[in-house]
């Protein structure tokens, strides 16, 4: 196997799923034997391979690096087309660009930059379709699905301790973004429950603190807590218990082992990395059928509901805000459906309620796990990171 030399200026300070992604591409790509060089583009906090120190020392390789002369083999960055200028070097014998789109309409600017790439490598074909729709040649779009840790998100990690005396725990893990639809999500839940159904809804998501950090949001962020303050006043003490985690976590994989169902109504997604990294624990996941999930999830491995198309709203949009800009529209009563009889089935199991079709709720669930862990187990990081060198050495015909 030829050691490649592989380097990467992108977002560093992990807050973000661009930091994630391309971090964990790395790291596989050193566990696959081949040298990495990252440059942070704004830090290295919250990172989990690099730090201040080693993003010095690879600053000082680079240099040494570019004084020989000889190109790295991938140059590879998380971003949007218009950093592309500044996101590569000259040399460098293959550049290659990731990002996720999740609105039908991209800037047209952003045409005139892939002509500076070699491949575009969007995570799902939902993706690539709208990139080609958009203008991007198709000869230089390669579909690279994304991974998740399965040393970190497993069916044997360890569950977290959190206060709810509830038996069944919907979980739902989101920036507080307005295309994941978190309050749609939030209204429907206290519509099909009421605080007599054992169950409870635990959110891992970022809370506002104050009207500062308010003022110093982004135009796609929602403040959700006159959201939910409208809800206790909607429903009062027929709300259902609702559970908030905005607070950081070591091991975010045992807040999904603590759950029963991992559930997100999200309008559009170029990915979905929770969904996949719920599957990874080995909970059922309910998700609407439309977006980048569809590339890993299906009606074997979780629950798929209804969803049709809407005009998406400009502040939904990152970039642009086009007017004719489509997202996904999911079906309120099919996804209420979806959650009514995922809570029923869990109390089955759970022994909280008597059923004459257990066996055929355990037989359910235990198919859909083993699917779900089966797909899991596909998607690594270092499979994906595979193909993206084995993408180089084909196209270099070695």
């Amino acid at each position: 196997m030829k050691k490649l030399n592989i380097r990467s200026k992108s977002w560093g300070k992990a807050n973000i799923s661009w930091s994630v992604v391309i971090e964990e591409l790395l790291h596989a790509a050193e566990e696959l034997g081949h040298k990495t060089i990252f440059q942070s583009t704004n830090g290295t906090l919250g990172m989990k391979y690099w730090d201040y120190s080693r993003s010095v020392q690879d600053e000082l390789e680079q240099r040494d690096f570019i004084r020989t002369g000889m190109p790295f083999d991938i140059d590879l960055t998380y971003t949007v087309p218009k950093n592309f200028p500044d996101r590569f070097l000259k040399n460098s014998k293959k550049k290659m660009a990731i990002y996720a789109y999740e609105s039908s309409i991209m800037p047209s600017e952003w045409k005139e930059y892939y002509k500076l790439v070699d491949y575009m490598l969007p995570p799902s074909q939902y993706v690539a379709d709208m990139m080609i729709k958009n203008g991007c040649p198709s000869d230089k779009i390669k579909v690279v699905p994304h991974g998740v840790d399965l040393k970190i998100f497993n069916q044997d990690v360890k569950p977290i301790d959190f206060k709810s005396e509830k038996s069944v725990k919907f979980l739902c893990v989101a920036e507080p973004h307005y295309r994941k639809q978190l309050d749609r999500l939030l209204n429907l839940y206290c519509e099909t429950f009421t605080s007599e159904d054992d169950v409870s809804l635990i959110l891992k998501t970022k809370i506002f603190k104050n009207q500062q950090e308010v003022n110093l949001k982004k135009e796609f962020e929602v403040d959700l807590r006159p959201i939910i303050a409208k809800l206790k006043s909607k429903f009062g003490s027929k709300m259902p218990e609702i559970k908030i985690i905005s607070k950081r976590l070591s091991n975010i994989a045992g807040l999904y082992a603590a759950c029963d169902v991992f559930a997100l109504m999200t309008a559009s997604e170029g990915w979905g990395m929770p969904f996949l990294e719920a599957l990874a624990v080995g909970i059922p996941v309910i998700a609407p059928k439309h977006g980048g999930q569809l590339q890993f999830l299906n009606e074997e491995n979780s629950i798929l509901t209804e969803c049709g198309t809407r005009k998406a709203k400009p502040y939904e949009q990152y970039w642009g805000g086009h007017p004719n800009a489509v997202v996904g529209d999911p079906d309120e009563s099919s996804f209420s459906q979806a959650m009514k009889a995922t809570y029923r089935e869990q109390m089955a199991l759970k022994g909280k309620i008597q059923t004459t079709d257990l066996n055929q709720i355990k037989k359910k669930y235990s198919s859909m796990k083993i699917n779900a862990l089966a797909t899991a187990n596909k998607l690594t990081w270092k499979n994906a990171m595979q193909q993206i060198i084995d993408l180089t050495e084909r196209s270099d015909g070695v």
